[in-house]
């Protein structure tokens, strides 16, 4: 971190959560984000904040139009600090293209519960994720914070997984909002995971890894209050 960065970044610095160390790994993180178009808005969202907060390296992984930058990210660059850059790759279609695509990256964001592949791939590579799901039917956001021990690669990366089916978002002002609320919970997580900063459990065990941690939140008025359980990763097939 240099000078002009200490001063842009002096606020978040200060904050005892983060730290000079903090800041410096968002500052050389990459960041790996799965392309949904029916949310783009929750990408926008979390690629902004992202940005902001310090990340410059991101990589999006696109279906729709390999090697082509997403109608979303088109519309946000002009709202990004200059030194953001973005590459573009088809989204893989295998464990082994998952693991090449991972090579480097901090963390992986994605806004919806499509691919088996991927989540193998992380926790054989150790790269964290966070992936998150809105559901307008039921005003619901689902967060899942996928933490693998980085020491001990103990998954193995099938040639060939197959993918799930990509959730379906409703186009609405309530979806609209269900996006950004899902947007920023994400990116907040990313920055967590960057910084190496341990879950904060409702056990003793505050430095749990190999765990996926689970976030439900409801944004209905009379909704459930927000719940946040430790879900230990399968053992490996």
């Amino acid at each position: 971190m240099n000078l002009a960065q200490a001063r842009r970044f002096a606020r978040q610095v200060a904050l005892p959560e983060l730290g000079p160390d903090g800041q410096t790994r968002i500052l050389g993180a990459k960041i790996l984000l799965v392309d949904a178009p029916s949310a783009a808005l929750a990408l926008e969202t979390a690629v902004l904040y992202l940005a902001c907060a310090g990340v410059s390296a991101f990589v999006v992984v696109a279906a729709d139009m390999p090697g082509d930058e997403p109608a979303w990210l088109q519309t946000l660059k002009p709202a990004l600090p200059p030194e953001t850059r973005f590459e573009v790759l088809p989204l893989p279609e295998s464990g082994l293209a998952w693991a090449a695509a991972l090579l480097d990256v901090s963390v992986v964001l994605r806004a919806d519960f499509g691919d088996d592949a991927m989540v193998t791939a992380c926790r054989a590579q150790g790269v964290a994720a966070v992936i998150v799901r809105a559901q307008a039917g039921a005003e619901n956001i689902d967060l899942l914070s996928l933490r693998p021990e980085k020491s001990a690669k103990t998954a193995q990366v099938d040639d060939v997984v197959p993918s799930a089916p990509q959730t379906t978002f409703a186009d609405s002002p309530l979806q609209s909002s269900l996006q950004i609320v899902a947007g920023t919970l994400a990116a907040t997580e990313a920055l967590w995971l960057v910084t190496e900063r341990p879950p904060q459990t409702e056990t003793s065990d505050a430095s749990a890894v190999n765990v996926m941690r689970h976030l439900q939140f409801s944004l209905a008025s009379a909704g459930p209050r927000p719940t946040t359980y430790n879900i230990p990763w399968p053992s490996p097939a």
